[in-house]
């Protein structure tokens, strides 16, 4: 039988038949390892458990942070805030960014456009 002269039909049940011989396989694989190890009923039920010398990671300790230690903590965050706050530039007043906009959008920009040349001046150019 040549392969190239199948058709779908004819794979389809050869495909059916490979199915079935490997199932019969697996199956007389199954009865014998049921018969080397014969307290095996059901294994497809003690899969999914863990194993019984699988054990649980240990839970990571928290570091406790004492009332003592947040209060100081929070006191340095508040000096240091004020610090940085302190040490910027003094925000200006709203009417003065209000003009500065105002006179960014007035001036006009300034766009350079390229020029096209015609393709005759472009011919003598080269003839020259």
């Amino acid at each position: 039988m040549q392969i190239k002269t199948l058709d779908t039909a004819e794979l389809h049940r050869l495909a059916r038949l490979g199915a079935i011989i490997r199932l019969h396989e697996l199956a007389q694989e199954a009865t014998a390892l049921r018969k080397m190890f014969p307290n095996l009923k059901n294994a497809t039920e003690t899969v999914a458990e863990p194993a019984p010398s699988a054990t649980k990671p240990p839970k990571l300790k928290r570091r406790v942070v004492t009332e003592a230690a947040r209060k100081s903590q929070s006191e340095k965050m508040k000096a240091y805030w004020a610090k940085k706050k302190g040490e910027g530039a003094a925000p200006q007043p709203v009417a003065e960014v209000a003009e500065q906009v105002q006179a960014a959008k007035a001036t006009p920009k300034k766009v350079a456009r390229k020029t096209r040349k015609p393709k005759a001046a472009k011919r003598a150019k080269k003839q020259a």
